[in-house]
């Protein structure tokens, strides 16, 4: 999440960046995992596939991700 392949090559998704930013504010503010993904539900964000719904995992490990880059 975050980046997208084309012509072979890592392109940053500018959009997703932003709701990882959105992602780690909330964390700061002390919000769970699972309440992370309640807002996003709410707020109608949409995944990477745009088809699925977000969870507590999704949101837990893009953060990981986030912070191991």
């Amino acid at each position: 999440y975050g980046e997208s392949w084309r012509k072979r090559q890592v392109i940053v998704n500018q959009r997703e960046q932003e709701n990882i930013e959105k992602m780690k504010t909330l964390r700061v503010q002390g919000f769970s995992y699972w309440k992370i993904a309640e807002v996003f539900n709410s707020m109608k964000v949409p995944t990477k596939t745009g088809r699925g719904r977000w969870h507590a995992r999704a949101i837990q490990k893009n953060l990981e991700n986030e912070s191991s880059a």
